[in-house]
């Protein structure tokens, strides 16, 4: 029941609140509500002024710097039985700031604020998580933080305004990373696999009618709404089981975390809940569209071309198409979907056993055609694990599909055969990896011709004057906010450093590796010639002379000689003992001539192996770096990240895969040289 203040109370409440914040949001809510009303269509994103980089984290750093440890430390007490506690560490990502505690009982746990000014709609933001993690928990076996408390608190310093947390579990492990995942035995990875494949499956048995984001299904009413918002204050709610409820979950408008970006960017991009299948890409369409359109800094032309050229060719009706989504499909279901399933939010233990999942805020239902297995499972993101793992994960997947319904079902629904239908999936489901996908799965099986050819020729077609308008207004568009962000100094010239060094070093490593060619190659005539100039006379015996061949020289014919192997008559033990008396009255100074041929080999070949396993170390870690780089950073930012990881990733991979076959000549030739050297040794 809502409180009502007395007289007294009320006067007292009256003059305590903080009316800047009260004002502020009513200012904002005024603004939005004559825009709605007055405007003639969607505005365009193309004529937004998204926030660098650098705005971005001056603002979240401010907002996580003026956090009061102490009152986090008081908070996580309260729900603790009041125990005191000590913070270990701070982290952040993206969109929340986690302070790990420690309680003089043992126990750890998670205060976890969302960043501000990285998020909108916090408040609905964190309900929705809290209701999903919690109805996951009621519903699944799967492993996720437990929820002790949401709501809203005075977190920071110098400020009334209230900020809304979560205290919640601490799961105590390591975030799995895609290294461990190559590194690790086939039984390691099988049976991580089993339990990757068991939590899809659970999470295949919750269906929905709708597609969207869960919200508890208690509605609160406007008028209570309206005093919360006009009289803040701090409050807090323990989560309350979801089983047995009178009222299921209430599905909402999808929590979508690039709709996010482009709403923290200043776009209004609705939120509806999609009863079809239909409706729920056309959705994830408009907002593809809505992504890409947004202006970047200092586009080049080449790079606008390729970018509008995958918009045009990936339209809606293609995707339905492809994706076989039925004209009528109504009555469609819906599963609940975990909104970023990447390696890094999955907690697992040094035997590879998944301790938790973690992140599940902008957790959506979504249809069957968008209920996929994970992106770096299927290779279809950057740093993906080798094809091999990818193979073990369907294999496992096979072989689970007796142990339920669901699993069977999952089986059914990964079956992919048609090369387009994963890859344009992804791209619906998260718009930012259109050029990514598109260059890399769907081009190459379009077009016989590379697209440095075949891209720029169809802005020159007059039937493709859309294609040609949609450039324009894009590079148009990055030129107002490129000059925007320097007439306030917001330009960053530092955007693309990161990138320049790993061209850079491609660059480098090419040449470092074609050096190794050529000494490999050199090395291996001068072996052949020094191997024809050994002293070894022919041997009478066929059998002998075929046995000497294939151990490589005289190494073998020692060994016959010192040991009378059977398989030598007496004829044949004579004859090798003519041999080696001949090479031990070798003259010195060919002897010497000869050894230190050798040394100098060696000491060439050793140095070698070092540069050419420095080479595949450097392309591990740049593989790294362009998938930390692909992951990161604004909207804008993001999604050309993403395209240059096409490219990029490419070539460090094929380096990497170069530098590993080096690698191997080098050994072998290392291995030939020490063993012409010990064969000098016996002389």
């Amino acid at each position: 029941m809502l409180f009502r203040p007395g007289p007294i109370s009320f006067i007292e409440r009256l003059f305590s609140i903080p009316w800047i914040h009260c004002l502020f949001h009513i200012g904002r809510l005024w603004r939005s509500h004559l825009a709605y009303v007055f405007r003639r269509g969607p505005p365009s994103p193309s004529n937004l002024r998204p926030l660098t980089d650098q705005q971005r984290k001056l603002k979240g750093d401010e907002f996580i710097g003026s956090i009061d440890t102490d009152a986090i430390r008081a908070l996580a007490s309260k729900y603790n039985g009041g125990l005191p506690c000590s913070i270990r560490c701070r982290r952040q990502g993206s969109f929340n700031v986690c302070f790990v505690l420690d309680f003089s009982d043992g126990t750890t746990r998670l205060v976890r604020l969302p960043i501000e000014p990285a998020v909108h709609n916090v408040w609905d933001k964190v309900r929705s998580e809290v209701y999903t993690m919690q109805y996951v928990l009621d519903h699944t076996d799967i492993p996720i933080p437990r929820v002790y408390a949401y709501g809203r608190s005075r977190l920071r310093r110098d400020t009334s305004a209230h900020q809304v947390f979560m205290v919640l579990d601490y799961i105590d492990g390591r975030p799995l990373t895609k290294k461990m995942l190559r590194d690790s035995s086939e039984d390691c990875r099988r049976r991580f696999f089993g339990e990757v494949v068991d939590m899809f499956a659970q999470l295949r048995r919750l269906e929905f009618p709708r597609g969207g984001s869960l919200m508890p299904g208690a509605i609160v009413g406007i008028r209570a709404r309206l005093w919360t918002f006009m009289f803040p204050r701090e409050e807090s709610f323990t989560p309350q089981s979801t089983v047995g409820l009178e009222f299921g979950p209430k599905i909402v408008g999808a929590f979508s975390m690039r709709k996010n970006e482009l709403q923290v960017d200043g776009y209004t991009a609705a939120r509806s809940t999609a009863t079809t299948a239909n409706e729920f890409f056309r959705d994830q369409y408009h907002l593809l569209r809505y992504m890409w359109q947004m202006p970047s800094q200092e586009l080049g032309r080449e790079e606008a071309e390729c970018e509008e050229f995958a918009l045009h060719a990936l339209s809606l009706e293609e995707a339905q198409k492809t994706l076989g989504l039925k004209a009528d499909s109504s009555g469609d279901s819906f599963w609940l979907s975990h909104p970023d399933p990447r390696v890094d939010n999955i907690i697992v233990d040094d035997e590879l056993h998944i301790r938790g999942i973690i992140d599940w805020e902008f957790s959506v239902t979504v249809p069957q055609h968008a209920f996929l297995p994970p992106s770096w499972v299927t290779g279809h993101d950057t740093g993906s694990i080798a094809p091999k793992l990818s193979s073990e994960f369907m294999s496992v997947l096979s072989s689970r599909k007796q142990l339920s319904s669901s699993h069977s079902q999952l089986a059914r629904d990964w079956d992919f055969r048609d090369d387009f239908t994963l890859p344009m999936a992804y791209i619906f489901l998260d718009p930012s990896d259109l050029v990514l996908l598109f260059y890399r799965c769907i081009y190459p099986r379009l077009y016989n011709e590379s697209r440095d050819k075949v891209v720029p020729s169809s802005f020159q077609r007059p039937e493709n004057k859309e294609l040609q308008v949609g450039l324009v207004r894009r590079l148009r568009a990055s030129e107002r906010y490129t000059q925007y962000l320097k007439d306030n100094n917001l330009f960053d010239d530092k955007e693309d450093l990161e990138w320049q060094q790993i061209h850079r070093w491609t660059a480098e490593t090419q040449k470092k590796l074609q050096e190794l060619r050529e000494w490999s190659d050199k090395t291996q005539d001068e072996l052949t010639r020094l191997e024809g100039e050994r002293p070894v006379q022919p041997v009478v015996d066929n059998n002998l002379r075929d046995q000497v061949v294939r151990r490589r020289g005289v190494i073998h014919i020692f060994y016959m000689v010192q040991h009378k192997t059977s398989s030598s008559t007496n004829a044949d033990y004579l004859a090798l003992t003519q041999i080696r008396s001949r090479l031990k009255t070798m003259d010195d100074e060919t002897r010497d001539k000869f050894k230190r041929k050798l040394e100098e080999m060696i000491k060439d070949a050793t140095e070698k192996e070092e540069i050419a396993r420095g080479l595949q170390k450097q392309a591990e870690e740049k593989r790294d770096l362009v998938e930390r780089l692909s992951e990161s950073g604004s909207s804008s930012r993001l999604r050309r990240n993403k395209g240059r990881a096409a490219d990029v990733e490419t070539q460090v991979t094929e380096l990497e895969q170069e530098a590993a076959r080096l690698l191997e000549i080098v050994g072998e030739l290392w291995n030939k040289i020490r063993e012409m050297q010990e064969e000098e040794k016996s002389w």
